[in-house]
């Protein structure tokens, strides 16, 4: 007898030992929550242009990228109405903010745009940059600037005279940071992204800050139906699946990067890998048993009732 039919043998078709089949089915789909697998998945050209923009590389359209370099200035503009938005796409909005300021080295400023946009930046820098990025601190390497409320005024308003704001810690002027004096208008600005909760809020930003300074690369996380239009001329990237950006980012520079949406793929997958072999196996295990045992496989329905 070969060491497969007596492992068959002495563990599968055992009924006794079935409890042991169904631990290690338990064990193996834990693993994700603690060890993110990283399986292989094809990504969309919205997700490789987004990497190749922020991190260097050549997009879909043709352009090549160098990339966010150390000391470039990054905008991320917030004019999200309330908080409850970020709790649900929390993994999604901190993906680019570790790529850019924390392994790219770029230098952060938060627009605060929306009355909710401080806890929102609090959260992200307590939950996420202080925790995988100590080192990194306020006013040498992020700021978050004061409230200005005005929709497409108030974008208008930080892009001409971004230098002049003031931070909403402690009162400053945003070139008054040794780290930003060289700011004054988006002119100086490298990178810059927004998140917003209405589809039209979009065309905002890319009036104000994409067309207005066409030579801050400006990316966005508007879906690419609402960023058609512009793709690959004053909008160089967008991204439409989350957990596409945080295999691929977090496979080069490491497991912080995968959140719940990827976990929860993950396990998805392992759990049909697992799950699919048991149900083939318990089919033949107990079709066999029954053949064996002399029991019908065709059930009498009406013997009882007889």
């Amino acid at each position: 007898m070969s060491f497969l039919e007596r492992w068959w043998d002495r563990f599968l078709e055992n009924p006794e030992r079935n409890s042991k089949i169904f631990a290690v089915i338990f064990l193996a789909q834990c693993i994700p929550l603690f060890v993110p697998l990283g399986f292989p998945m094809p990504y969309s050209y919205y997700t490789t242009d987004f990497v190749a923009v922020l991190d260097g590389g050549t997009t879909s359209y043709g352009s090549t990228f160098t990339g966010v370099q150390p000391g470039d200035i990054v905008v991320w503009g917030s004019l999200d109405e309330h908080a409850a938005s970020w709790s649900t796409g929390r993994d999604l909005w901190s993906l680019p903010v570790m790529l850019m300021i924390g392994e790219r080295g770029g230098k952060f400023i938060f627009a605060n745009l929306a009355y909710s946009s401080i806890s929102i930046f609090n959260d992200l820098i307590a939950r996420y940059m202080n925790r995988y990025y100590p080192e990194l601190s306020y006013g040498d390497d992020y700021l978050i600037t004061e409230y200005i409320p005005g929709a497409e005024a108030a974008i208008k308003q930080f892009a001409d005279t971004v230098g002049s704001i003031r931070d909403a810690k402690n009162g400053r002027a945003v070139n008054s940071y040794p780290a930003f004096a060289h700011i004054n208008t988006f002119a100086e600005v490298d990178y810059a992204w927004e998140t917003v909760i209405r589809t039209t809020d979009h065309d905002m930003f890319y009036r104000q800050w994409a067309t207005d300074y066409p030579n801050c690369i400006y990316v966005t996380s508007a879906g690419y139906d609402v960023c058609a239009p512009y793709y690959g001329n004053i909008v160089k990237a967008c991204w439409q699946y989350g957990f596409e950006m945080e295999s691929l980012v977090g496979s080069k520079y490491g497991a912080h990067f995968y959140g719940e949406q990827i976990l929860r793929i993950e396990a998805q997958e392992l759990g049909v890998l697992m799950y699919m072999p048991l149900l083939v196996w318990a089919f033949y295990v107990n079709w066999k048993r029954a053949i064996s045992e002399g029991v019908s496989l065709r059930p009498d329905v009406g013997a009882r009732g007889a």
